[in-house]
């Protein structure tokens, strides 16, 4: 958690310096083999998404871990709301995009990936909404962000995932 916090300071720092406006944060990959004993847990991450419906007990250690992940996010949102800049904040012209690389660890779905967008984009996405839609891939949201920031590409990534931009993201 220190790590994680000191990493969060640097990044927002950049920011509000505009040393960067561009920025990762990953805690591990969808292999990892991190323990999370702050949260009372001490499973293995990757062994652990791998449980099925019914182990409420290690489903309940992963959403520990979720709502850990979560408060870190809502800690970099605070830092960037807390920086002025122009007319508002840093947070008002960030894009802060969360997401996970699959859906469900048991199945390795890729289907229905939740992504949280965070921020005010600079007024280039439409923010303040919960958007649900079918037979769109992760190629899809991240085209949106493209033509959001001005880039005219017709696909991200591998084409055949590409169904265009998501309707009612680009403002």
């Amino acid at each position: 958690p220190a790590i994680s916090r000191v990493q969060l300071k640097l990044m927002a720092t950049a920011f509000g310096c505009y040393l960067t406006r561009v920025g990762s944060l990953i805690y591990s990959s969808g292999f990892n083999k991190i323990r999370y004993p702050w949260v009372d847990d001490g499973g293995e991450g990757h062994s652990m998404s791998h449980a099925g419906p019914s182990d409420t007990s290690t489903w309940n250690k992963l959403r520990q871990r979720a709502t850990w992940h979560a408060e870190e996010l809502a800690y970099f949102l605070r830092l960037l709301d807390e920086m002025p800049e122009g007319e508002g904040s840093v947070l008002d012209n960030t894009l802060v995009l969360w997401g996970s690389e699959v859906s469900q660890g048991n199945s390795h779905s890729l289907n229905r990936i939740p992504f949280l967008m965070a921020g005010g984009a600079g007024g280039r996405l439409k923010m303040g909404q919960a958007l649900k839609f079918e037979n769109g891939s992760v190629n899809d949201v991240l085209l949106s962000v493209l033509r959001a920031y001005g880039v005219a590409d017709q696909h991200f990534g591998v084409p055949e995932y590409n169904q265009g931009p998501i309707s009612g993201l680009v403002a």
